[in-house]
């Protein structure tokens, strides 16, 4: 009887104690949510200001085939500060093909932009089973601080890297350059 009154105690007295240090740190963290929420934004967490399209290229026509990869273009859109570029892909043969299109880059001029994966949309690149399709559109960013000019812009230098077999001892490389008209 007295093992059950003791243990019974200890539960209590420990449940008091677990809750009363409970409402004390809860007491303590709102405390620190008002003094978080008073803090100045931070320069990185300010709005970024809306980019502009400034010219939108047919790149329709645009496509080859890299063992098997059928890599086309679709609407290519030029911001200020950035360089939309829609794209499918086609695996025509019956094996795997690896291609990460994602990682790759546009030049423009002097001016190199480089793929932002958060950015990017669809399921586009990876690993490929053979006779399946992929459709996305990648983001390539330009430098921070630095400004696209599409009234002197002529051509936009696409490098999308390597497709390359499922054992990765073929590859073959897909570029494109596509005038800006």
């Amino acid at each position: 009887m007295f093992k059950k009154i003791s243990i019974t105690s200890l539960f209590l007295i420990t449940g008091l104690l677990l809750s009363a240090c409970g409402n004390a740190g809860g007491a303590a963290n709102k405390d620190n949510n008002a003094e978080a929420s008073a803090a100045p934004v931070a320069e990185n967490d300010k709005p970024k200001e809306k980019s502009t399209v400034e010219k939108t290229v047919d790149a329709k026509a645009t496509q080859l085939d890299a063992m098997g990869m059928k890599v086309s273009l679709g609407k290519i859109v030029v911001n200020s500060d950035k360089i939309t570029v829609e794209m499918s892909l086609e695996n025509t043969t019956d094996k795997v093909l690896n291609f990460y299109p994602d990682g790759g880059t546009a030049t423009i001029g002097d001016m190199q932009l480089t793929a932002q994966m958060s950015d990017a949309t669809g399921k586009i690149g990876g690993e490929t089973k053979g006779g399946k399709k992929q459709t996305g559109t990648l983001v390539f960013s330009a430098p921070e601080g630095e400004k696209i000019d599409s009234k002197t812009l002529k051509n936009i230098n696409l490098d999308f890297g390597d497709v390359s077999s499922e054992d990765y001892l073929k590859t073959k490389h897909v570029a494109f350059t596509v005038p800006a008209k």
